[in-house]
Formats: C-alpha cells, sequence, structure tokens
C-alpha cells in the first residue's frame, strides 16, 4: 500500500515516455500545453472535456466517472463527458481560465477559484467562518444561492448542479508531519494554503504561517518540508496518499465545501434542450450518489489508514479557533469583504 517517491516519479516518467511515443494518435490524451483536444463530435456524439484535481481512481474520482456515464445514459449516446484527473490540464487557475476561454469544456472543483471573476465565493474558503454543511446548504440555496448562479453566468459560467448539493468531504482533517492537539500546535506548523487570500488572511491573523501549494504537489511538498501540514477532504487521506508523509491526522473542519460542476457557457447553450437538462440531471444525481456513499466509504477508509499506522484525532476542538476568529470576521464584514447576504446571515452585521 505505500507509495515511495522513486516509484511515483517512474510511473510518471513511463506515462509521460508513452503519451509522447503516441503522439496525436490518442483523441483523449492532453497536449503538452496543459489544454485538452478541442471537443467536438465524433459521428453524432459531442464530446465534452472535463478537468479535475483529485486521482481518477480516488473517491471524488469514480464519483465524477459516474456522472459521465450519467450524461452519456441520460443523452442516449449523444454527448460524452471525457474525464482528465489529476490537474492533467493544468492547475485550477489555469483551468478555470481555459475553461472560460472555450479550451476546456468543464471543471469539477470548489467554487473559490470564481473569485477573479466577479463570483462572491471567497468567503467558503475563511477558516471556521461556517462550520456546519446543513447552515452552508441553507445559504446556498436561497436568495445568495441565487446571486452567485447569476454572477455565474454574467462570467461565462453554467452551474450544472441546480441542486447544489454535491458535498466535499464530508468534512476536512488536517495531515501534518507532527500532532496537533491546539491552536498553538497549529501556530508552530508551516501550514500548505491554495492560492486564497480569505485563507491565507485569516491564518495570518490567528499567527498560522501558510505557503501556497498546488493540490497535486501537496505529497512532495510534506515530504520534503516545505510544509508541514496539509488541509484536505477526509475522503482525500488515502487516494492522495497524504497520510504516509503526514500521518497525524487531526478533525479541523475549517469549512463545508460543496463541489461545483461547471461548464462553459457558450458550449452549453450550443446543445439542445434536451442535453442541456440531461446534464443538469446527471449532476444533481451524481451529487445524490455522491452524498449517499461518502459517509460510508470515509468510515472505512479511515480504518485501512489507521491499520497502516495513521493517527487521527477527532477531539481537536475547533471551537477555540472559531471563537479567536470571531472579531476578525465582524471587521471583515464591516469592510465588505464577507457577502452582505452572509454576513446577516451569520450575525455579522
Amino acid at each position: 500500500m505505500k507509495k515511495t517517491l522513486a516509484m511515483f516519479l517512474a510511473a510518471a516518467m513511463a506515462c509521460s515516455l508513452l503519451l509522447t511515443g503516441c503522439g496525436n494518435s490518442d483523441s483523449g490524451s492532453a497536449s503538452a500545453s496543459g489544454s485538452a483536444p478541442s471537443s467536438g463530435s465524433s459521428g453524432d456524439t459531442i464530446v465534452l472535456s472535463c478537468a479535475t484535481k483529485v486521482a481518477e481512481d480516488s473517491f471524488e474520482g469514480k464519483t465524477y466517472q459516474y456522472f459521465a456515464d450519467l450524461v452519456k445514459e441520460y443523452t442516449n449516446g449523444s454527448v460524452e463527458v471525457q474525464i482528465y484527473p489529476s490537474e492533467q490540464l493544468g492547475d485550477s487557475t489555469t483551468t478555470v481560465n481555459n475553461m472560460q476561454l472555450g479550451t476546456i469544456d468543464m471543471y469539477i472543483e470548489g467554487s473559490t477559484f470564481y473569485s477573479g471573476y466577479g463570483v462572491d465565493v471567497l468567503f467558503t474558503t475563511s477558516p471556521f467562518l461556517m462550520t456546519e454543511w446543513e447552515d452552508y446548504l441553507e445559504l446556498v440555496t436561497g436568495e445568495f444561492g441565487d446571486l452567485q448562479m447569476q454572477q455565474m453566468e454574467k462570467a461565462g459560467f453554467k452551474m450544472l448542479c441546480s441542486d447544489r448539493s454535491w458535498q466535499r468531504g464530508p468534512y476536512y482533517v488536517t495531515c501534518s508531519t507532527k500532532p496537533i492537539n491546539s491552536l498553538d500546535d497549529l501556530k508552530a506548523i508551516k501550514l500548505r494554503s491554495a492560492d486564497s487570500a480569505a485563507f491565507m488572511n485569516a491564518m495570518s491573523f490567528l499567527g498560522v504561517s501558510t505557503t501556497v501549494v498546488n493540490y497535486s504537489e501537496c505529497y512532495m511538498a510534506l515530504q520534503q518540508g516545505t510544509v508541514e501540514a496539509v488541509n484536505c477532504p477526509v475522503s482525500n487521506v488515502e487516494s492522495m496518499a497524504f497520510y504516509e508523509v503526514g500521518p497525524y491526522v487531526t478533525y479541523m473542519n475549517c469549512y463545508p465545501q460543496e463541489l461545483w460542476p461547471v461548464m462553459n457557457l457558450d458550449k452549453f447553450n450550443s446543445l439542445t434542450g434536451e442535453q442541456q437538462e440531461a446534464l443538469v440531471k446527471a449532476a444533481n444525481d451524481a451529487a445524490a450518489y455522491s452524498n449517499e456513499e461518502l459517509y460510508t466509504f470515509t468510515d472505512e477508509m479511515i480504518a485501512r489508514v489507521e491499520s497502516d499506522g495513521a493517527e487521527f484525532n477527532m477531539d481537536f476542538d475547533c471551537g477555540v479557533i472559531q471563537d479567536a476568529l470571531h472579531d476578525y470576521y465582524v471587521g471583515e464584514a464591516a469592510k465588505g469583504n464577507i457577502p452582505e447576504l452572509v454576513a446577516q446571515f451569520l450575525g455579522l452585521l
């Protein structure tokens, strides 16, 4: 079960050489520039490229393929989704930009990467601002969620999961090279961050040092000591093998997270009405399937990695950090850095 760095690099190099040797014979391969092959039709079939961040054999990766299978089924084969896992088409910032340009058709990931397109999402990665999924779901299925979808379409994107129900996680943990039992322990380590100003600013207020690392590079960053801790959905602990190099796994539910299956709006609008309805239905049904299976998978995964040496701490008091950040978030709301509807929902205004 252990993965060594040498094996990983050797496999990656072999795969790279294989793809190079094949030239353009494989229409499903990513190009050297990180762009997907242009979407189009094969006979009567429209093929859509879909980028993802996680490994294809992970829990999330399998649910993305389940979504792709549903699209094919619901469109009677007239539309197919080709999944490109593990950041094959670039990091999140690059992928979202290319999706807006239309060189990638779809992306399934968290919402934070749409903040630069006029979409109110930064609060979703504000740590310990909101910790309960039920509260988050209530927020995004109301007036504020409608506003987000309007902002997305104005920016050229189409959110496919109209139910807004695709839960990631179902909670977050921190994989670290040393135990974390208190806020002081957290302050004493180097924590990986996505490229999220909201997350980094809040952690800086707490006195926690952060370093931006692409998600696919976190294993090596932990192994080499670039960072000493990585936050991740608990469902990714095994598939990303973080527990091998960060064996102390601490419940630290910094925020609930929703997965966003998003499509280039022009490409979506180019489909027939029946095909559009099928894509939305497939996204909603894949979300329901994922949510139903997620907790069972997580419990079984935790048992597996514990038997392989990981140490889980499920008793970390997240309330201590919430209390420490309360005045900070009141100040952020007063400055307008938290959307007004969100601030009112959370009682910060």
